[in-house]
């Protein structure tokens, strides 16, 4: 993922389930939903802790969905 361009939470998506996670708990929702979640905590770590420098990453951000997906078969 290059830093240079945009990402929206499908391409974070389809980078997911690349790497592994289950379309069928990596759906639009919960992806939608954590990446929004994910976007404001790292844009409030960079306001707070990075005053003069942007911090966030698609990698960054990819990190997190990850860290976040944990598949069950409870759903």
């Amino acid at each position: 993922m290059s830093s240079d361009a945009q990402f929206g939470w499908r391409e974070f998506q389809r980078a997911l389930i690349a790497a592994g996670a289950d379309s069928k708990f990596a759906n639009d929702h919960w992806v939608s939903n954590h990446y929004r979640w994910i976007v404001w905590k790292l844009a409030c770590e960079d306001r707070v802790l990075f005053r003069q420098h942007i911090m966030t990453t698609p990698e960054r951000v990819l990190e997190q969905l990850k860290l976040r997906y944990e598949p069950t078969d409870s759903i």
